[in-house]
């Protein structure tokens, strides 16, 4: 479905999840090593608590797209988007559209001092508040 979408190369599939993830037991532990492996930066939407922080002790910046903000998942991630998957992914392709031009010292600026502690709290108080509305 990738290929037909027009992805030039589909990491991750059959025999190029040849690589593993330290500390993890299950099928979720095999990844590739010019993809996951290697990378500095991964995306996990729809993950578990346990792939999710094996990335983090890897030294990766892991990305979460999450619903519930008090998962492992939401927890141990880098940056955590509270979120569903199918609303988020359309947000996220945007978002790199519109800053894709930018250079790499500028994206450092936007992103430096983001605290995804602050951001889960700012998103529970949201919800919290939105759930008071409605009484």
């Amino acid at each position: 479905m990738l290929k037909a979408n027009g992805a030039k190369e589909v990491y991750g599939v059959g025999s190029r999840a040849s690589a593993t993830i330290p500390e993890l037991m299950s099928d979720r532990r095999r990844v590739d090593p010019d993809g996951i492996y290697t990378a500095d930066v991964v995306l996990v939407p729809l993950e578990d608590g346990d792939r999710t922080e094996a990335l983090v002790k890897m030294k990766k910046k892991v990305i979460a797209i999450d619903l519930n903000l008090l998962s492992r998942t939401s927890q141990k991630a880098s940056v955590t988007i509270v979120d569903n998957v199918v609303r988020a992914m359309p947000k996220m392709v945007q978002l790199a559209k519109q800053y894709a031009h930018l250079k790499e010292s500028k994206l450092k600026k936007l992103a430096y001092g983001f605290d995804n502690t602050k951001n889960l709290e700012k998103s529970l108080q949201y919800i919290l508040k939105e759930l008071e509305a409605r009484d």
